[in-house]
């Protein structure tokens, strides 16, 4: 097994997951892909978790911890927007990328309900027709300021 490789596909399947809690109207999910989506992350989980315990060294990422590439948190973005797409009757999407303590996530939807405020938080709104290579430009003007 590639740890990377599923660590990689992890973070995909689950920014694809947490998407929905934005979502206006639940009867356009597709429940058969959600389904097959969080069966597949269940079994990553306990593969990645098999994987360190037997063998013991982790991930890239989580050995290296942040600064990652931003071609990886593009790819975040990437599968946020594609569920947004599908789902969303708004147009745009709110996201944040927080940096806090050797670790980055994506925050989406209304940034009024986040709880933690900790680190540095850049934020920009996506569109469902924004390509990858524009989403790594909106991250690399983020991280110049």
């Amino acid at each position: 097994m590639d740890p990377d490789a599923n660590l990689t596909e992890q973070r995909e399947l689950a920014a694809r997951l947490v998407v929905l809690d934005d979502v206006e109207d639940y009867n356009l999910v597709d429940v058969g892909s959600l389904l097959i989506d969080a069966a597949r992350l269940g079994e990553l989980v306990l593969a990645l978790d098999g994987w360190l315990v037997k063998v013991g060294y982790l991930p890239k990422r989580w050995a290296l911890g942040f600064p990652c590439s931003v071609e990886e948190v593009a790819a975040v973005l990437s599968a946020v927007r594609e569920q947004w797409a599908k789902y969303a009757e708004s147009k745009e999407l709110d996201v944040r990328l927080r940096v806090h303590e050797g670790s980055w996530w994506v925050l989406t939807g209304d940034g009024q309900y986040d709880q933690d405020h900790r680190g540095w938080c850049g934020a920009a709104s996506v569109g469902a027709e924004v390509s990858d290579e524009d989403l790594i430009n909106v991250l690399d003007q983020q991280a110049e300021e």
